[in-house]
């Protein structure tokens, strides 16, 4: 048995727990995406979603003083967004300033049992795979495509006449000339399926043609 403390940054409270046991799944996998030409293999993608603990109260008023606490927890995670849940200390464990929100926890409590055992799972934000993202949850305005806030100023979309000189001198606007070069540098599989070994007509250029 081990001391597992619970703090509580928006009530500006913690708890200290005497626990016995906890669990705490990792996962991971592998996204793959079928090309063209190939299977490509992104990056593993880990996930550490909550954590179990089982814990022993050391007498019937500290265990509902531990449900108040978990309760006044759950209320001011709904209007607290800077810190929204609690935070994990257990270094024991390796455990440190781990963050969550406790999600599940049974009230209640029953006669002649003076030491009370009790359960309960923190869905985690902060883990020992994920750090909490607060800046790149903004979405930048669609306006910084066409240059806002760098350092040459807002390009301005071309206008009708400038389109309409353009198609006069080169024969075409800058938007269809960018769109052509595009299209004509896509790689296309040889007649030989680009070396795979597939029979032939299996890859094509999209239009019934290998």
């Amino acid at each position: 048995m081990s001391k597992l403390m619970v703090r509580s940054r928006g009530l500006g409270s913690s708890f200290e727990l005497n626990c016995l046991q906890f669990n705490s799944p990792i996962t991971a996998s592998i996204s793959s995406v079928q090309t063209r030409s190939m299977v490509r293999h992104f990056p593993v993608k880990i996930n550490q979603p909550e954590i179990d603990f089982l814990v022993q109260f050391a007498s019937e008023k500290d265990f509902e003083d531990f449900q108040a606490f978990v309760q006044q927890t759950q209320r001011q995670a709904l209007i607290n967004d800077r810190y929204p849940g609690v935070t994990l200390w257990w270094p024991e464990r390796n455990i440190r300033n781990w963050t969550g929100v406790i999600k599940s926890f049974k009230l209640g409590g029953m006669r002649r049992n003076p030491s009370p055992r009790a359960q309960f799972s923190v869905s985690l934000i902060e883990n020992s795979v994920a750090t909490r993202s607060v800046l790149s949850s903004f979405g930048l305005t669609w306006q910084t495509i066409f240059g806002l806030g760098s350092r040459d100023g807002f390009m301005g979309l071309p206008t009708a006449a400038e389109n309409a000189r353009d198609q006069r001198i080169f024969g075409t606007t800058l938007q269809q000339a960018a769109d052509d070069f595009r299209r004509n540098s896509l790689p296309r599989d040889t007649i030989n399926n680009g070396g795979l070994g597939l029979p032939q007509g299996v890859l094509d250029d999209g239009n019934g043609t290998p």
